[in-house]
């Protein structure tokens, strides 16, 4: 794991070319407006080259540290590529069970598909829901990054006034540094901004909260579909 962030001190963006192409996506590239107003607080972490238990072990220390200096958790594998790798990636999780939920379902979007809704068990028993990115048209557009990767917000429930989209913890609760009148503004921004990239995928908009990654059934193997 190569981290762009060691936990001590101020962070120090890395200089890791697929960590700060990551990061600059998430900022930009994910139709989300209110990325650009949280930007100090993303720290990009890159695990390479595969998901593995010793990785994943490693992301959760990060979580964790990142989480006690009130900073988002991110991590990317820039040389795996899906889908194959999000199967090697859900099933990591799954052994890790203590520290993740992992719950996977029929898309209500995509009939021929499988939503994995990935959780990150915090230590106050609630759970913070995890943004994925892939690579691969079976992820919505707001979510076609160039790596697979996650990002997790494991710090306080804030829940941002009436921008909660769940009952769970998220990226939603990161604190905002604008005023209500600004957070209201970008909301309308984003909501242009996200019509126009589905307008490049999915005719249908579903909430993102309860989806991580998206599998076809025909990709997903049978122990991912029990």
């Amino acid at each position: 794991m190569k981290p762009g962030d060691d936990g001590a001190g101020e962070e120090e963006p890395s200089e890791e070319p697929a960590a700060v192409l990551f990061g600059e996506w998430i900022v930009g590239g994910s139709g989300c407006v209110f990325a650009r107003t949280i930007r100090k607080k993303l720290v990009r972490v890159v695990v390479a080259p595969e998901p593995t238990i010793e990785d994943v072990t490693d992301l959760e220390l990060s979580i964790e540290a990142m989480a006690s200096r009130g900073k988002v958790a991110s991590c990317c594998f820039p040389t795996v590529e899906p889908p194959v790798g999000i199967v090697e990636l859900v099933r990591v999780l799954r052994a890790r069970s203590e520290r993740w939920d992992v719950e996977i379902r029929a898309s209500p979007i995509a009939t021929d598909s499988l939503d994995v809704a990935v959780y990150w068990k915090r230590g106050d028993g609630e759970r913070s829901s995890v943004l994925g990115t892939a690579p691969h048209f079976c992820m919505p557009p707001t979510r076609r990054a160039p790596y697979l990767g996650m990002v997790v917000w494991a710090g306080p429930r804030t829940r941002n006034g009436a921008f909660s989209p769940g009952p769970d913890v998220g990226l939603i609760d990161i604190p905002l540094t604008i005023s209500d009148d600004d957070a209201i503004a970008k909301k309308k921004e984003m909501g242009s901004r996200m019509r126009a990239l589905y307008e490049l995928g999915f005719a249908e908009r579903q909430p993102l909260h309860s989806m991580t990654f998206r599998l076809r059934k025909a990709d997903a193997p049978a122990d991912l579909r029990s």
